[in-house]
């Protein structure tokens, strides 16, 4: 019905299988006796669904599999709840709901649903809209080709060959080899001869009937072609004062709102732009002389690499997209299968010259992009702009800082994310090409436009130069210690391990000793039973299984306990150090670096991890002097903490405390030293957690606090001053630097609290 008003089929399968998974049958909302919980998740998430969409009209249609899901009984009343309301039921048990939405598919302008296999209702003007608790997706015929390469038409043949068990589907690129081909799925299935590719002619005789029964079910049955409705049984004019009585009657207070008319909404499908994109491949010598031409006259361009995995350092390479304008990209694909008219050499060398000039690169997450080319080949000379890492100076504590997040928060611009393209655990190589081409120029694209965005925001905030000077140069310096290895002293190494293995050994005996018969110091079963022979310990444990957090909860006033926490201690310290060992080729390792894994400008890696908390002492003095400026030193973090506060006495303490980490004013402690007792104290760490960490009661700390308070209260006087003016001002600063975080702003206290301890974090580098 193009040109006419929008009238939505909508699918109850999803609603009623939402419902009765959310509330799993318990009876949450009860009244005069009747359960209604299971009817309230439906009509909320419809009356939701209405809101978000603009439906005005629409019939609400439930077949034979709603029936699977949940009781009769919950059918039935919803049925009469919905006529009620005044809106349109087609029901009928017997009838896959398929064959119900195909009968009524002449009727309306949008099919509402989460069931892929409606996507072959997609023509003839009309639109799928599919949706989950997450978002919204709307298919034309269009969309539905440039998203599956196939026609809605082809959309049960397409996934009936790509769905279910993996042994038993194609790949997406192989399922629409096969569906290009001439003849029908099922006549290839019955001639697997007539298929070119030997592995597709295999899987096709291996699974030949699984997938033609898949084809059944993702196929109408033809025999429920035609659905008769009154069209004006199709308005919904639910806002009145009868429906507002009848929501009350079942204690649907809260949907009370949900009843008003929505206002229209023009539900465009996703990724579709009125200036649609310039993106496309390079194919020839003649494209790549283009791409190059364009390149050398652009002093700056954002790049997007595309590879097997998230490790630099062992992922293949399968092409780089690049954009020099906004809404212009091409792709040059690298990897053999993808590549027609140019030889791989070719454009590595072409692309080698040009990164290794002047042009400024960008990029989202751009030291990945810098090692993975680096690995490759091509080395980037300059560093122009990192998108990621400028959303990170400027809003700290952000839950994500993914190019999806921001291109939708400072863009306003939905960009698909891996996942989205190849599923949970898929891969780009089963990929249709083309997608592949579009999502890499999509993302070289976005990360252009947000560079310029971001830029602004860096100068509005006062924080380019900082950026630039402290963040962004990091870049390249830690993208070269990843490529060419961080040099450790390997005899250093080996010999912390023997002292901490030596160590490790010297308490298992002392806890042996202390129990008086051996047993297993790394099972946790054998830790629970050997603690409980202790009786009063044994109240305590319960039925509990002491793992790491008990048993330093019980450490605070059993010595056994306190025995074991040091073991584990030295353990972790033990395996950390094994972990680092294990990696070291040609006396170097090769590091994954991360600048925004804390948001206090923290570094941190992984494969090894060098920055662990745990690890530090062990492994300064084994790492070469440049890097050891980023681990957290106590001691600085204490004497920044005196210089700020003016605390006089808190700088003679540390003089005093020269060559040792303990206050002489302060009672000692058995288990860590004042100055982490200290900057956990002033950085927000719990009470609760200060006992488990420090080993140490709750008296004790309470009476160290108050020590520590009487004793350096400049130190806390300007605590209380630094957190109000940087809960004022949005953002922390010292000495011209700045560090925002969005969670000063937050409604939440907790986030607030939080993003105030981060601050001083970041102040005191800690």
């Amino acid at each position: 019905m193009p040109g006419g008003p929008d009238i939505f089929l909508i699918d109850g399968t999803g609603l009623l299988e939402a419902s009765q998974k959310s509330f799993l049958g318990a009876p949450l909302l009860v009244v005069d006796g009747e359960d209604h919980t299971f009817l309230f998740g439906v009509i909320r998430d419809l009356l939701r669904l209405r809101q978000k969409s603009g439906i005005n009209q629409g019939v609400f249609v439930i077949g034979e599999e709603a029936h699977q899901i949940t009781t009769d009984a919950n059918i039935e009343k919803t049925i009469a709840f919905l006529k009620q309301l005044g809106i349109a039921v087609v029901h009928d048990s017997h009838v896959h709901v398929l064959d119900l939405c195909a009968g009524l598919a002449s009727l309306v302008t949008h099919v509402v649903t989460q069931d892929r296999s409606l996507l072959q209702l997609a023509k003839d003007g009309r639109r799928v809209v599919l949706f989950d608790k997450e978002a919204v997706d709307v298919f034309t015929c269009e969309t539905v080709i440039s998203r599956f390469s196939v026609t809605p038409d082809a959309v049960p043949a397409f996934l009936a060959l790509t769905s279910g068990p993996e042994h038993a589907v194609l790949t997406k690129r192989e399922a629409i080899a096969l569906l290009q081909q001439p003849g029908d799925l099922a006549g290839k299935i019955a001639d697997p001869s007539i298929v070119s590719s030997r592995k597709i002619r295999n899987k096709l005789k291996a699974n030949g009937d699984v997938i033609l029964r898949r084809l059944k079910q993702f196929s109408p049955s033809g025999h429920y072609r035609c659905v008769d409705v009154n069209h004006e049984q199709l308005k919904i004019e639910i806002d009145n004062d009868d429906n507002g009585r009848l929501l009350a009657t079942h204690a649907f207070y809260s949907l009370r709102r949900l009843l008003r008319r929505p206002a229209k909404i023009s539900l465009v499908p996703q990724g579709v732009n009125f200036a649609s994109p310039n993106f496309h491949v390079i194919e020839t010598e003649m494209g790549l002389q283009s791409a190059v031409a364009e390149l050398r006259a652009s002093q700056f361009c954002a790049v997007d690499t595309e590879s097997s995995g998230r490790d630099p350092h062992s992922a293949e390479l399968y092409g780089i997209s690049i954009s020099c304008k906004q809404g212009e990209a091409f792709y040059i694909p690298t990897l053999e299968q993808d590549i027609k008219g140019v030889e791989r050499g070719r454009t590595m060398t072409v692309l080698r010259e040009v990164f290794e000039g002047p042009i400024k690169v960008f990029g989202h997450n751009l030291k990945y992009d810098y090692a993975l080319l680096k690995r490759n080949g091509i080395n980037i000379a300059n560093i122009g702009f990192d998108t990621m890492l400028a959303a990170y100076d400027c809003f700290g504590d952000a839950d994500f800082l993914n190019l999806q997040y921001l291109a939708k928060r400072l863009l306003g611009r939905t960009v698909r994310a891996h996942k989205d393209i190849v599923g949970p655990s898929g891969s780009l190589l089963d990929v249709p090409f083309h997608d592949v081409v579009h999502y890499a120029c999509e993302h070289a694209d976005a990360t252009l436009q947000l560079a310029g965005v971001l830029q602004q925001e860096l100068v509005r905030r006062e924080i380019e130069q900082q950026y630039r000077n402290e963040t962004l140069s990091l870049v390249k310096t830690l993208g070269d210690l990843e490529c060419d290895g961080v040099p450790v002293d390997v005899n250093g190494l080996n010999s912390v391990r023997d002292s901490l293995a030596d160590q490790a050994s010297r308490v298992k005996e002392a806890v042996i000793g202390r129990v008086g018969s051996c047993f297993n110091l790394d099972s946790d079963e054998e830790v629970t039973a050997v603690l409980k022979m202790d009786q009063v310990l044994a109240k305590v444990i319960g039925f509990r299984k002491v793992d790491g957090k008990l048993l330093e909860e019980l450490a605070i006033a059993h010595e056994t306990a306190r025995l074991l926490v040091r073991y584990g201690r030295c353990q972790k310290r033990l395996r950390n150090i094994e972990a680092v060992i294990q990696s070291v080729q040609n006396g170097r390792v090769h590091p994954v670096f991360s600048q925004t894994k804390s948001d206090h400008c923290r570094l941190s890696s992984v494969k090894p991890k060098l920055f662990d908390s745990d690890s530090i002492q062990d492994l300064q003095l084994c790492l070469p002097g440049d890097l050891r400026q980023f681990f957290p030193d106590s001691r600085k973090a204490v004497s920044i903490l005196a210089d700020e506060a003016g605390d006089n006495v808190l700088l003679c303490d540390l003089v005093t405390a020269e060559g040792c980490c303990c206050f002489r004013s302060i009672l000692p402690l058995e288990d860590g030293d004042h100055f982490q007792l200290l900057l956990s104290m002033v950085t927000g760490i719990s009470d609760h957690k200060l006992c488990r960490v420090f080993l140490l009661d709750r008296n004790a700390i309470t009476a160290t606090r108050h020590d520590f308070r009487i004793r350096y209260s400049s130190t806390f006087s300007w605590l209380e001053r630094f957190r109000n003016e940087t809960a004022t001002n949005g953002f922390a600063s010292v000495h011209g630097r700045r560090r925002y975080f969005d969670g000063l702003r937050s409604s939440n206290l907790e986030k607030r609290n939080s993003a105030l301890d981060s601050a001083l974090k970041w102040l005191l580098r800690w």
